[in-house]
């Protein structure tokens, strides 16, 4: 999606990686979510998953880290609802948003 790929390793072992590398991955505070209604779950998902990036970008991360995804309906009308934390990879120890911008 614009960019942006899937990592499906277990998460200790991808974030051992990391740090070997002399990278860090940080963890930002505060679960987001995005609920999209439809009929088309792989539409409602795509459009789930454009709203949290657009939000992770806004809190310049680079990164999101999807913890649950339920599909559920209400009066009928199926919906998806996605939960992640915003994440972001980058070289160092301290969280240094000039260098996201600059990229």
């Amino acid at each position: 999606m614009g960019g942006w790929a899937a990592v499906q390793s277990a998460r200790q072992a991808f974030e051992k990686e990391v740090r070997e590398a002399g990278w860090t991955f940080f963890f930002m505070a505060g679960e987001i979510q995005a609920t999209v209604f439809g009929f088309d779950r792989q539409k409602t998902l795509r459009t789930a998953l454009k709203r949290l990036i657009a939000n992770v970008k806004s809190q310049n991360c680079n990164s999101i880290e999807i913890t649950q995804v339920t599909g559920k309906s209400f009066l009928k009308l199926p919906y998806v609802s996605v939960s992640a934390h915003p994440r972001h990879l980058q070289k160092g120890l301290v969280f240094d948003q000039a260098i996201y911008n600059s990229v």
